[in-house]
């Protein structure tokens, strides 16, 4: 209530009982940036892995990690225009619901890959001489399909 206040002095206009015009404007210029960054991110990612013979594990999990950064951008971005155009909650229970379950699974995605990136670089520091007989192409997939599958099962 308190940001609110500060964002719209006296009494906000509220488009669904929730949040202030200014603050979903600023919540859709953000998911631009976001969308804008990691579209970048991806295209490079793409580019590294398709132009090196033998890619580092590292960049698949960079390019996870912008593809659920991206989907949050689209997210936002899509979720707080329609919620502007019509200036009132457009959907029912089962619309609420589907939004909570994209934002948590593209947010989960984003954790688990970071989660990834840690045990990746835990893997190198600690298992250096070995680190390319256990961290192999094929795993990195399979441990980035598992990341998904378990955000979409949260």
């Amino acid at each position: 209530q308190n940001v609110l206040r500060m964002l719209a002095p006296g009494r906000p206009e509220l488009c669904d009982g929730r949040m202030s015009r200014i603050l979903m404007v600023v919540m859709v210029v953000l998911g631009f940036i976001t969308v804008f960054v990691n579209l970048g991110v991806l295209t490079r990612t793409i580019k590294i892995l398709r132009r090196v013979h033998n890619p580092k594990p590292a960049f698949y999990f960079i390019g996870n990690l912008a593809l659920s950064d991206l989907a949050i951008g689209l997210y936002v971005i899509i979720a707080f225009l329609l919620h502007l155009a019509s200036g009132k909650l457009i959907w029912g229970n089962e619309g609420c619901l589907l939004q909570i379950a994209v934002a948590v699974t593209c947010c989960q995605a984003t954790i688990f890959t970071i989660l990834l990136i840690a045990v990746d670089k835990y893997l190198f520091i600690t298992y250096c001489l070995q680190y390319s007989s256990i961290v192999t192409t094929r795993r990195v997939w399979v441990a980035i399909a598992l990341t998904w599958i378990l955000a979409l099962l949260i």
